[in-house]
């Protein structure tokens, strides 16, 4: 993409490389740094955990289906570039008490002190919340559906103590591993490499109407950041990785490093994009922005009201996205932040508009929880490849990169941005690159014109509203308007 200085600062600063970009951008002062900044570690989570626990017992004779949510995230963060190094690493930690109603209300009192006195005051200020709102006894409770007892879950190596999953040394060992492997990519007209290394380290504690539940995941993302510039211009594209439990898949490979300086450098001779209606191949990254950003975000609350409802028809019969929390991914998780088992929300079937998300999560330990996206996935569809769906256009443009996407509910359309578009002829690339591109359409339009996906998927995670989320999305071949951007 073509983007001014201070667009790509921001940019950066999205991928927290912003301190890094000193020479590049003039966003800091010059000359090799170090920073780091580590919050101390609270209680030993087995502590918390037992008071909390000892909390909703008392809760039991005086509110109707007490509960109680402890979450600890420790979150470590390793970037460095050619004259500065950064390391965060903090730690979050909140309790959320409910009772529940057998009409269906629910009260929540949350606080981020988890001391003994601070669980009791909030165990006590639900309890009198409740009798001021009428709340029947504990004995007309709900049967607490949809909470089953389980062991913990622990997706990481380690055991279930205070011990971090992964120290500070290994993040900040894989940056400067990732910085060495960029340090020739793209050669003199790359002018700016940045290395990032995310792991976080999230415990979750639900005791409820129906028992106990655990659950410990470890996961982790690095990134690669490099900047082409021409002029004023300056043109950014990245190599990405993320894993649960076991993190050595974040040590990116040099070909997909190479490969994003290839794509930076690529835009330095892109030219603008004349506004028409042409036939898409959207890349697996611009499919996944548009599930993501989009789709998903159409359904965070239930159908918007301009959408059509459920059972309406929203895309082709080869459009089938869905949420499901306990694949294996970025986003997994085997229950939600209300204690909730995780289950598969199946947002578009077939074309189908279907329910609204049912997982909900909390931005941070003491947030309201609300309806998120943890894993989603476009489903793929046959055998064929990327290549096969560009041999069967005639005219088109390639998609990729993507950017960002907005959705208008009052309007139905969506503004969809991307990196570049390659042009295609005769089923083939002529080597003709315009960038950046902006597609706008209907949704129910940009959807019901996909005629065909590629039979395999790539998967993208990053984080929204601070939550993990993974988007996977095959190349899907569509029709719409583009402009330049």
């Amino acid at each position: 993409m073509s983007w001014t200085r201070r667009q790509a600062a921001a940019a950066l600063a999205a991928s927290a490389l912003l301190p890094l970009a000193g020479g590049v951008l003039g966003c800091a002062a010059g000359g090799r740094s170090r920073r780091r900044r580590v919050i101390a570690a609270p209680a030993n989570f087995d502590a918390v955990a037992a008071e909390a626990r000892a909390r909703v017992d008392a809760l039991r004779a005086a509110v109707p289906a007490p509960a109680v949510d402890v979450t600890r995230r420790r979150l470590l963060r390793s970037a460095a570039d050619a004259t500065e190094r950064t390391l965060d690493d903090d730690i979050v930690e909140g309790a959320v008490f409910s009772a529940t109603a057998a009409d269906g209300r629910r009260i929540e009192v949350a606080t981020g002190d988890t001391t003994g006195p601070g669980l009791q005051a909030a165990a006590e200020l639900l309890a009198e919340q409740a009798r001021a709102s009428g709340f029947a006894p504990a004995g007309d409770a709900p049967s607490g559906a949809g909470i089953v007892p389980a062991t913990e879950v622990a997706l990481h190596g380690g055991g279930a103590d205070a011990r971090p999953a992964v120290a500070a040394s290994a993040a900040i060992e894989l940056t400067e591993r990732l910085l060495a492997r960029a340090r020739n990519a793209g050669g003199s007209r790359i002018v700016f490499r940045g290395a990032l290394a995310e792991v976080e380290d999230a415990r979750h504690l639900h005791v409820g109407p129906d028992g106990e539940r655990r659950q410990r995941i470890v996961r982790g993302r690095a990134e690669v950041t490099l900047i082409a510039t021409a002029g004023a211009r300056a043109y950014v594209d990245r190599a990405h990785a993320s894993a649960v439990g076991s993190l050595g898949r974040l040590d990116i490979p040099g070909r997909d490093i190479d490969i994003a300086a290839d794509n930076a450098l690529a835009l330095l001779t892109s030219r603008a994009v004349s506004a028409r209606s042409v036939e898409l191949l959207l890349a697996p990254g611009v499919a996944a922005l548009l599930a993501g950003d989009v789709v998903a975000r159409r359904f965070a609350g239930g159908v918007d009201e301009a959408a059509p409802g459920p059972g309406s028809v929203l895309g082709s019969s080869l459009v089938a996205i869905a949420d499901r929390p306990r694949s294996l991914d970025y986003g997994v998780a085997a229950f939600d932040d209300r204690g909730r088992t995780a289950t598969e929300s199946v947002l578009v079937d077939a074309g189908v508009a279907r329910a609204g998300l049912g997982f909900f999560r909390r931005p941070t330990p003491t947030a309201a929880a609300r309806p998120c996206a943890s894993n989603l996935a476009w489903q793929p569809a046959g055998a064929a490849t990327g290549d096969d769906l560009l041999a069967g256009l005639d005219g088109g443009l390639a998609v990729e990169g993507g950017l960002d996407a907005v959705y208008s509910p009052a309007s139905g359309r969506v503004t969809l941005r991307a990196a570049r578009g390659r042009e295609i002829r005769g089923g083939k690339l002529t080597g003709r690159l315009f960038g950046p591109i902006v597609i706008r359409a209907r949704l129910v339009d940009l959807l019901g014109a996909v005629d065909a996906v590629s039979g395999a998927s790539r998967t993208f995670a990053g984080r929204q509203n601070g939550l993990a989320v993974a988007v996977s999305a095959p190349f899907v071949r569509t029709q719409g308007e583009v402009t330049g951007g």
